[in-house]
């Protein structure tokens, strides 16, 4: 089955169910069909995480990649800006990490 075929089908088994979520509920002002649907997709990606996202070999070398890229560039330019872009794609890369790893 396709992703497309796999969310078609979940959203069929959806709009059986009768009623809105509480989020929807609390949320005065979203009236439309795409406002409640994003509501109502939000709730059910919450209930539903994908326990097959797993941080891979693959994705260390990149990460290995990216940190020796980033800091042959900071010797090169020695400026306190990238110095604060480097920290900070290092700390995006480990929060990237430690969620995949959930």
């Amino acid at each position: 089955m396709t992703r497309e075929e796999e969310i078609i089908n979940a959203a069929k088994t959806f709009e059986k169910e009768e009623g809105f979520s509480p989020i929807v509920m609390k949320a005065k002002g979203v009236n439309s069909a795409a406002g409640i649907g994003f509501l109502e997709g939000a709730v059910w990606a919450d209930e539903h995480p994908d326990s097959t996202c797993k941080w891979s070999e693959e994705d260390e070398e990149m990460k290995r990649a990216i940190i020796d890229n980033i800091f042959i560039l900071k010797k090169m330019f020695r400026q306190e800006e990238m110095q604060t872009d480097y920290n900070r794609m290092i700390e995006w890369l480990k929060s990237l990490k430690q969620r995949m790893e959930k």
